[in-house]
Formats: C-alpha cells, structure tokens, sequence
C-alpha cells in the first residue's frame, strides 16, 4: 500500500467531522446535530418506522438512534407511538416542524458539497462520487457479512 493510500483514513474521518462541524455551525440556531438530522429526515421521508428500522437506515446501533430520537422527541419533532400490531414496539412519527426542519436542510448539504468540491473539475467530481458509492457498496456489504457470521 502507498503512502497516500494509507493516509485515507485520516482523510475520511476528517472530512466526515469536518463536514458535521459545518453543518452543525450553520445550523446552530436550530440546534440539530448532523446526527439528529440524518434521523429527522429518515424519519420525515419513511414516517411510522421502528427504532430499529431507523438505525439500520442510518447506520448507527438501536442505542445511539434512541438517544437520537429521544432529543429530537424532547423537541417536538418526532414522536413515538405504539404499534398496533406490537405493544412492545414503537413507531417513530415527525411533527410538522420537522418537515419544515428537513426542507431548511437540503440546501445546507448542498452547500456543503459546493464547498466540499470547490475548485474540483465537474468529471473529477463524478469520479470522486462513483468512487465512494462503490467503498460504501463494499462496507455495507462487509459489514452484513460479519454480522450475518455472528448468528
């Protein structure tokens, strides 16, 4: 391995936590964590999933996701409800404000890419994205593997 490809893990830890740190500066006002956006619009575009469906999409243990909820739940923009078909189970809904929340940020991930991709050729850029679709592709599939070993 390259000297430069062994220093692709620093490089995508740092864009990943520079990237929340900009959105979470833009966004201060609202006080919504990138973390709590991603749920919120997970949640905004499949209302009525589970936690646990929730934290599959988003990829973050059922754990981390309640905490998640349970902040943006104390906020009034989602909220939990029981199932019908399972008492144990609740169903996670977003409130009107959390729809307005999600349209306010689409733009900001927008310009997050702008500024993320600045000064980049458009094919470079298209590269870049292939690229990182076919890393998640292999991770994601990595990852079910292992867990699919472990039951």
């Amino acid at each position: 391995m390259t000297r430069e490809r062994q220093g692709t893990n620093v490089a995508f830890h740092d864009i990943a936590r520079l990237r929340a740190q900009i959105y979470e500066h833009i966004m201060r006002e609202d006080r919504l964590t990138l973390s709590q956006g991603w749920v919120l619009v997970n949640v905004v575009n499949k209302p009525g999933q589970t936690q646990k469906q929730v934290a599959e999409r988003v990829l973050v243990g059922t754990v981390t996701t309640g905490g998640l909820i349970d902040r943006l739940e104390a906020r009034g923009l989602v909220e939990r409800r029981a199932d019908p078909k399972d008492r144990r189970a609740k169903r996670i809904y977003p409130s009107p404000e959390a729809a307005a929340l999600v349209e306010k940020m689409n733009p900001i991930i927008d310009q997050l890419d702008e500024i993320s991709f600045a000064g980049l050729p458009e094919d470079t850029v298209d590269e870049i994205a292939s690229a990182l679709k076919v890393i998640r592709r292999n991770l994601r599939e990595e990852l079910s593997r292992r867990q699919s070993a472990e039951t």
